[in-house]
Order: structure tokens, then sequence, then C-alpha cells
């Protein structure tokens, strides 16, 4: 459903993913070829090899080092040093999972192995598990410094190849960054988030049940003309699953009322047109509420969706036209709910 990633994305990708989603709702994907086992042991024979190089045609994709590391540890084998520190500025919202793979692995390895490099960022190794010497906040916020440095190529590997180029870097840290030892026994890194949130004992939200009308009961509308009114009040009173067709029917009527109503009473221009579309004056009066600051953009944004031509996946004013043209059409309560529900801050502005 693209309408949901609308506003998350830039506008090629949204118009991409409509594209996408018009040829799979002409061609639905029913069936996918799969392989099955009854357990990760079983399967990781396959996994690794798929992810650790073509292997004469076997394998797919190479995995990095941090997911080649990931996966050993699921095994029950030891993380490696730099998957640790990774996990650590992770866990704390330093870095982002989908940022791990750009970090150089093997060079933060080759700097935590050295124990100089190690003691300024507050950290120790005991039986190849890194420890907290200092606060952990500052042992993230320093191992951070080192990775960012690594991420954007301000240190790379010929820059500490060597061990005197570490104890070299070891020497330029700043000192804002030295951690200084404040623990006199190293304590197990704490990999919950951070900063952890307040408990709250909220009693959970009960799911809402559908109404039974189109229009809520608290939605107020201003409407001053008797056969409008009289509309309203039916849309607030009619059942949805038992009327679904009047209902659909008194829906289309109203919006195009409404938006009517409006455009007569500010004067609202079309180019000489005498008859313009219903697309049409939905967003001329869109357009209007947002210049008069009745609404905001972003609360027109149903109604704009909706005069998109060929959108499938939100109702739409070519589904309103079927209403009433299209004997085949039929609507159902949950597209109705749904296309009030876009309607609906348009049209309390409109009769507000």
């Amino acid at each position: 459903n693209p309408i949901l990633a609308q506003g998350l994305i830039d506008k090629p990708s949204y118009n991409s993913l409509l594209r996408f989603s018009g040829k799979y709702h002409q061609e639905p994907i029913t069936d996918v070829q799969c392989a099955s086992f009854t357990s990760r042991e079983h399967a990781n024979h396959w996994i690794e090899l798929k992810h650790t190089g073509e292997n004469d045609g076997a394998g797919v994709v190479r995995w990095g080092t941090d997911e080649q590391t990931r996966f050993r540890d699921r095994g029950g084998r030891p993380k490696d040093l730099a998957s640790q520190a990774l996990d650590l500025i992770e866990t704390q919202g330093l870095l982002k999972i989908s940022d791990r793979s750009k970090v150089p692995a093997t060079s933060l390895k080759r700097l935590l192995n050295t124990p100089e490099i190690r003691a300024k960022l507050g950290l120790a190794l005991e039986d190849g598990e890194l420890k907290l010497i200092g606060p952990q906040t500052k042992v993230a916020k320093a191992v951070h410094y080192v990775v960012d440095q690594l991420m954007t190529g301000k240190v790379k590997t010929q820059h500490i190849y060597t061990k005197d180029d570490r104890l070299k870097y070891a020497k330029q840290l700043p000192s804002k960054i030295v951690v200084k030892q404040t623990l006199s026994k190293p304590k197990t890194l704490d990999h919950s988030p951070n900063p952890q949130p307040k408990k709250q004992n909220r009693k959970p939200a009960s799911p809402s049940t559908p109404r039974t009308c189109l229009i809520p009961k608290n939605c107020v509308l201003h409407i001053q003309q008797t056969r409008i009114a009289d509309i309203s009040r039916e849309l607030r009173t009619l059942r949805l699953e038992e009327h679904s067709n009047a209902v659909s029917v008194l829906a289309r009527v109203f919006i195009e009322l409404s938006v009517d109503v409006y455009i007569e009473k500010q004067g609202l221009p079309f180019g000489g047109q005498d008859r313009p579309k219903l697309r049409q004056k939905l967003l001329k009066v869109a357009d209007d509420l947002v210049r008069r600051k009745q609404l905001q953009k972003p609360q027109t944004s149903g109604v704009r969706q909706a005069c998109q031509k060929g959108a499938i996946l939100s109702p739409n004013v070519d589904q309103l036209h079927d209403y009433v043209h299209n004997s085949h059409q039929f609507p159902s309560a949950h597209d109705l709910r749904a296309l009030w529900d876009n309607f609906q801050p348009f049209l309390q502005a409109i009769w507000s």
C-alpha cells in the first residue's frame, strides 16, 4: 500500500511504488518457491553458502565482516571486537543499523586489538570480550568518534597499519574523547537501549470498533442549507453495513453540494468553465482553504489523493462516480469509512 509511504520517501520513489503496486494488482503473486528446514541448525550450511561468496556458482552475495560475525554469534561462536563495539554504539543510539555495513570492520578490529587504544577508549579485553573501565555513555561516545573517522575516511588503513601507526593514533586522540578509568574492575557491556524509557503503568487502549454510520457523532458541521443538512442527518443514521449503496450515493451528493456552496460563497473562478468536474472543484477548494489558513496543507492530503487519476489503493473520485453510474461497483462499509475519514477535515473546514 504505497499510500502509507507518502511523505516519508522522495516523490520519484513514491511514484515508482505506485507503478509497481499497479502491476502487482494486475498480476498478484500468490506462490513463492522456497526451501523449508526444521531448524536453523539444519539451514546454517545453506545460509552460510549463500552469503560467503560465489562458491563456484553455488553462492550468491557475499556478506560483509559484520554480517558474517553476527551469523557466527547466533551459532554460539564469540563475536569479534568490531561487532561488539558496533553493538555498543548501536544500542546507545549513536549508530543506525543500516550504517553498520559502511564501517570498515577490519580496520576497527585492528584498532581495538591495540591495548593503548582500548585504554584511551575506556575498554578492557578479557577472554575475547570487551569490557568497560569507565562510564558506558562516555565509552560509547569515544568508540563512536573512532567509528566515524573510519566511516568518513579521515582515518584509513594505511594510517593505522603498523603498531607504531596505531600508537601514534592513540596519542593523537583528543582529550575530550579520552575516557579516564573509573572502575577498579572491568564491567560487562550493557546492551540495553539508552536512554531507557521510563515505565508507565498505563492501561493499554482498548481496540476501537468500526462506527456503524458514515459521519461520526463527534463531527461538527454547521450547515445552514436545509437539504444538505437533511443529507447530513441521514448519513449519521443509516447503518453502513445494511445501506451501503444508499450511503455511497448520498456521500457523493453531500461532498459535491458542499464544495458547490463554498465555491459560490467565495466566488472561486474556473476559467470560464460552466460545469467544472468534481476533481477540479475539490482541488480548487482545497487550495483556497489552505490559502485562507482554514486548513494546513497536510490536512488536505486525503482529498488530493482522492483526486489522483489512477489511484487504486485509497477511496477516490472515480469511485464516487462509480457509486452512482456503475452497476458493477459494490461499495463496502470499510471503503466508505475510509473515504469519510480522508475528507472529514476538508468538509469541516467548508462548514465551519
